[in-house]
Order: structure tokens, then sequence, then C-alpha cells
């Protein structure tokens, strides 16, 4: 094949560009930019009255969750109030230990093990006076 010049890119002929300033699009009108402003002021103030109704809103939605949320505290003090009453005084005070004392010695035993691999086993120590006292 003998050689031949590169082809040139992709040009638009002179008679494939349209004119720049061609005349104006069907359906279009020309607005004048004081009509323009006036609209955009008018777009401006209908999207401040829509956030300003969307914060009314809000803030009486607010007002019910927290009027809703005061209710159920309310209802919940009282159902405690009622459990209190019904479960009557605590217990009198005693000084007698619950354990029967023939498990002692094996409840100390199983607590000093317990102090001796609480830094193995990385667990906070148990700081019971009563218990210290005893060993």
């Amino acid at each position: 094949m003998p050689w031949q010049p590169a082809r040139p890119a992709l040009q638009a002929r002179p008679c494939d560009v349209p004119p720049r300033h061609s005349a104006p699009r069907q359906g279009r009108k020309r607005v004048s930019s004081a009509a323009r402003s006036e609209a955009r002021r008018t777009a401006r103030e209908a999207a401040a009255a829509a956030r300003a109704e969307a914060a009314v809103e809000r803030a009486a939605a607010a007002r019910e969750a927290a009027a809703e949320r005061a209710a159920a505290a309310k209802a919940r003090a009282r159902r405690e109030r009622e459990a209190l009453l019904a479960r009557g005084p605590p217990p009198p005070p005693t000084r007698t230990p619950r354990l029967p004392p023939w498990l002692l010695p094996d409840l100390l035993t199983a607590w000093q093990l317990l102090m001796a691999l609480a830094p193995l086993l990385q667990a906070r120590a148990l700081r019971h006076p009563r218990l210290l006292e005893a060993l």
C-alpha cells in the first residue's frame, strides 16, 4: 500500500454549524430582569413560609411527645408506688449470717483462690470488709 496522509479529525463543516445567535426558540418568552427577581423573591418567600410551617409542626409534635413522656412517667411512678405498698415494709435487719456455719471455711477457701487468680483472670478484686477480717 502506498503511503497516505493521516485523515484529519472529524471537523464540522461550516454549513453544519448553527449560527451563534440564532432566533429564539419557539414557546420561550423573554423575561425581564425585574420579573425574574420578583419570581425569585416570591419563591424565597414561599420557601420561608413552608419552613416556618414545618417548624411549627415539629414544635407541636415535640410538645405532644413530651406530654406523652410525662404521662408515661407519672403512670410508671404510680405503679411503682402501688408495688411498694403491696410489698410492705422491708424485713428487719439481722446480724446472723444466712450461710450455714459449716460452709464458711469452703467459702473462704474459694474466695482466697479467686483473689490469688484475679490478676491472671483480669478480674477486679472482691473486697468485702467482713471477708477480709475473717482471713
